[in-house]
């Protein structure tokens, strides 16, 4: 029983090897997700707003200056699981797209030369879509949502770029 609740406790990020599935939400955080959907879907009652914000901005707190974008889902096979390490330090705006000029170069063509940018915010991390062709996305437990200036992201936020490319945002 005893080895049943460390278990339990465990943080699956830091446990699994690069060769681990990484499709897969922790089980501890659903309950958190599914708390967001509610308030979310409940925009009659202005008291709660300020739930969901709290969450948004502790969840992004526990990134660090330092974040690791993985490859969840890419028409470049071998890309799949791939960890690329972002230190917002050296790079206070982090340039994504398909040109050799961006900080992280995505080879997808349906992702557009300067695609996105992510930066630190004081304790916040804010994804802003520039104008790209295909749209950047971010998932809220359900669907993918369209970002149409810029979103908040956290730990485990899953991004979408263009058409094929999904990447996990995980602390560093």
């Amino acid at each position: 029983m005893e080895d049943e609740a460390k278990m339990t406790v465990q943080d699956p990020i830091s446990t699994e090897t690069p060769g681990d599935s990484l499709l897969f939400q922790p089980a501890e955080s659903e309950p958190e997700i599914q708390e967001i959907q509610e308030i979310a879907g409940d925009s009659s009652d202005e008291s709660q707003r300020p739930i969901l914000t709290s969450f948004q901005k502790h969840s992004a707190s526990t990134l660090g200056n330092q974040i690791s974008l993985i490859y969840v889902n890419t028409p470049v096979p071998e890309l799949i699981k791939r960890k690329i390490e972002v230190d917002f330090e050296s790079f206070p705006v982090v340039s994504i797209g398909r040109s050799p000029e961006n900080v992280v170069v995505i080879p997808d063509a349906g992702v557009s030369r300067n695609h996105a940018e992510l930066e630190r915010n004081g304790d916040r991390v804010i994804l802003k879509d520039l104008q790209s062709s295909n749209g950047t996305y971010v998932y809220d437990g359900q669907e993918f949502q369209k970002v149409e200036n810029t979103a908040e992201v956290g730990p485990n936020s899953l991004v979408k770029l263009g058409t094929g490319t999904i990447l996990r945002i995980v602390a560093g």
